[in-house]
C-alpha cells in the first residue's frame, strides 16, 4: 500500500523535468506513469478497476435473459451481488448489513476465497490455504464479511475435497 509520505515523493519527482538526448525539456514522469505509479491499493487504475466491478453489472444483464424456474429466482440478485461487504464498502450497490442476504454473504466467502487461492491467474501468484484464510478473518474482524461464515467455512475445509479431485 502507497502511504502518504511515499505518495508525496511521487508527486514532487512528477514535477521535475530533465533534458533528453534530443534537448528537449522531459518530465521523469508521464501522468499516465505517475497515474499507475499512485495506485494506493491493488494494482489496478481507477479505469482498469471500473471496467473490472462492470462484471458484475453484466452479469446481471445477462442473466435477466434467463427464465429460472420458482426454486432459483434469486439466483440472478446472488450472482449480481457476490461482492458487496456487510460494511458498505463492496460493490455495484454498497449493500450493507441485513440488506445482503445471507446466501450473497456465503458466495462472497467463497469467491474471496477462491480469488485468494487461484493458481491459474496470470497476473498472480495463488496464495496458500492459511494465507487465504487470514485474510477471510481479516475481512470479518473489519466488518467487511459475516464472522460466523467464516467461521463454518474454515471449519468445513470444504476446499480439502477440491484439491483431492484435482
Amino acid at each position: 500500500m502507497l502511504s502518504d509520505d511515499e505518495l508525496g515523493k511521487l508527486d514532487s519527482l512528477s514535477k521535475r523535468n530533465y533534458i533528453d538526448s534530443d534537448g528537449k525539456d522531459s518530465p521523469w514522469l508521464t501522468e499516465e506513469e505517475h497515474s499507475l505509479l499512485s495506485i494506493r491499493y491493488g494494482t489496478l487504475s481507477r479505469e482498469e478497476r471500473h471496467i473490472m466491478e462492470r462484471h458484475l453489472e453484466l452479469t446481471d444483464s445477462f442473466m435477466s435473459e434467463i427464465h429460472f424456474p420458482k426454486c432459483l429466482q434469486h439466483v440472478r440478485e446472488w450472482a449480481a451481488s457476490h461482492h458487496e461487504l456487510l460494511n458498505g464498502n463492496g460493490y455495484p450497490k454498497h449493500l450493507k448489513g441485513e440488506d445482503i442476504p445471507e446466501e450473497v454473504r456465503i458466495l462472497t466467502v467463497l469467491d474471496i476465497f477462491d480469488s485468494l487461492v487461484a493458481a491459474d491467474r496470470p497476473y498472480k501468484k495463488g496464495k496458500s490455504i492459511q494465507e487465504a484464510l487470514n485474510i477471510l478473518r481479516e475481512k470479518a474482524a473489519k466488518g467487511e464479511l459475516d464472522e460466523a461464515l467464516v467461521d463454518l467455512f474454515e471449519k468445513s475445509r470444504c476446499w480439502e475435497s477440491t484439491q483431492e479431485g484435482a
